[in-house]
């Protein structure tokens, strides 16, 4: 599972970036410390971000890639942003 995590290539040949994001609320029995996750948005910023879209510049937070939840069979979470075409 872990190995799908970070930036990269996608199964679909686009590339994308995701983030796991563990979450005591989904599944209990895999962690024992901490509490519910208090993240509310990730962006993902980066020399990229004017090839996702011309209008976006580089590096600015405001125009990042917001990354969107996805659930796992796990019952955990992770977040991944939007995908954009092999070459980018």
């Amino acid at each position: 599972m872990y190995e799908t995590f970070g930036a990269g290539r996608q199964d679909d040949d686009s590339y994308g970036f995701r983030l796991f994001v563990p979450d005591k609320g989904k599944d209990p029995a895999q962690y024992v410390r901490g509490g519910d996750c208090k993240i509310t948005e990730v962006r993902v910023v980066g020399d990229f971000q004017n090839v996702v879209d011309a209008a976006r510049q580089n590096w600015d937070y405001g125009g990042g890639l917001v990354m969107t939840e996805q659930a796992q069979p796990t019952q955990s979470a992770h977040l991944a942003s939007p995908l954009f075409p092999g070459g980018a």
